[in-house]
């Protein structure tokens, strides 16, 4: 039933709520129409009394044609209108028995009508017009009541007011209940979108957390990434022991800085140091003992050196320090001073001296291998030379 309903009114993702009223209005008063037609015939009111609700009939489903299939809506509404407020209706007054006969009901249903099929100031101004037609009917029938046809009988009069009636309250009901089952599948329309908007929006709101979740784990994985790749590339310069630069970083800051100063013509100077007898110290301390001894050096040096110089354990007991555009003059003093604060640490709980070897060289243009070859001759020349004590090529 409710299919056939659909297919005669149109379904409601083609046709608004208003417009399918208008189809179902359309239909009752087709049905009216005829339905009066007949009675009227039936009850002998008169040729015109069947005459002019057949038309009727036959227009209203010229226009629910016009709406429903031409889709022009707008203009079926304002000829209903038009027919019913200043033809039909006034018509129908004159001929079937005025304000005594069976129109009046009618009349109240084309009101529902009116206020169904238009909305705001249009519906206003035709209820207006309605009442405005009624009042000039009551007074035309008032001062010219011979004007008004009558009833042949009041067997017919009754009869007429009867069907009327019966016709305008079923016709009133189905019309009121196409409204509310109009709103009701709009509601029904409304309610099913919410759900699937509010469906929609805590999927969307999902979406959100799993995309912030994975942005956040994103996150964190690519902090534990940066602090993985910092920790290699600590472990990759650092020496895992003394906490210095290892060999590796040594050599390459040494190359580079060769490289800039021969480009740009300035200098800079080496100083390698090397603990005295250390083997000999793993042998009687211990090789814990030994690792101490390391730490204790390293920070001795440190604490002599300047923050732009760069210091570093070449391995075992070996130890260099960079001096960034400084002479051997300046590095001999710096070498000097950190041999004679190491000479001066004292071992509590051990009875052992610790002292160190150093040379000293200036940059002046060689390769690196020649660098390193020369300043590591200057640290044998000190430790031949009886150790604790730096040379260098100083004049």
């Amino acid at each position: 039933m409710r299919i056939v309903f659909s297919k005669l009114v149109g379904n409601t993702s083609n046709f608004p709520l208003q417009y399918r009223f208008f189809h179902v209005i359309a239909l009752i008063g087709f049905f009216m129409s005829f339905s009066a037609s007949i009675i009227n015939y039936l009850l002998d009111l008169g040729i015109f009394t069947v005459i002019i609700p057949f038309v009727c009939g036959i227009i209203s489903i010229y226009l629910y044609y016009l709406s429903m299939y031409k889709k022009k809506y707008t203009l079926s509404v304002y000829l209903a209108l038009i027919m019913l407020t200043f033809i039909f209706f006034p018509t129908m007054w004159l001929i079937n028995g005025g304000s005594f006969g069976s129109i009046p009901y009618y009349l109240i249903v084309y009101s529902a009508f009116i206020a169904v099929l238009l909305k705001g100031f249009k519906r206003v101004l035709a209820i207006i017009l309605f009442l405005g037609t009624i009042m000039a009917l009551f007074i035309f029938e008032y001062k010219f009541p011979w004007f008004v046809h009558g009833y042949d009988s009041i067997l017919s009069r009754y009869l007429d007011v009867f069907f009327g009636f019966i016709i305008a309250v079923i016709f009133n009901a189905v019309t009121m209940a196409a409204v509310i089952n109009g709103y009701n599948m709009e509601h029904e329309r409304v309610i099913l979108y919410l759900s699937e908007v509010e469906k929609q929006r805590k999927e969307i709101e999902q979406k959100n957390y799993l995309l912030e979740k994975n942005n956040e784990e994103l996150k964190e994985a690519k902090q534990k990434t940066e602090q993985l790749n910092l920790k290699l590339r600590e472990i990759s310069v650092i020496d895992s022991l003394t906490g210095t630069y290892n060999r590796r970083y040594l050599l390459k800051c040494l190359n580079s800085l060769r490289k800039t100063a021969e480009k740009y013509g300035q200098t800079f100077s080496v100083i390698l140091l090397d603990i005295d007898h250390f083997k000999a110290i793993n042998d009687t301390f211990g090789h814990v003992a030994g690792d101490k001894v390391l730490k204790k050096v390293c920070r001795t040096i440190k604490n002599n050196i300047r923050e732009t110089d760069i210091f570093g354990r070449l391995g075992g007991e070996e130890f260099m320090v960079i001096l960034p555009e400084t002479h051997k003059e300046q590095a001999f003093v710096v070498a000097e001073r950190i041999r004679q604060d190491i000479s001066n640490i004292t071992w509590a709980g051990q009875d052992m001296k610790i002292t160190v070897s150093g040379g000293v060289y200036q940059y002046n243009n060689e390769k690196l291998i020649e660098l390193l070859k020369k300043v590591d001759n200057f640290l044998y020349q000190a430790k031949n030379s009886g150790r604790n004590r730096i040379e260098s090529d100083i004049s």
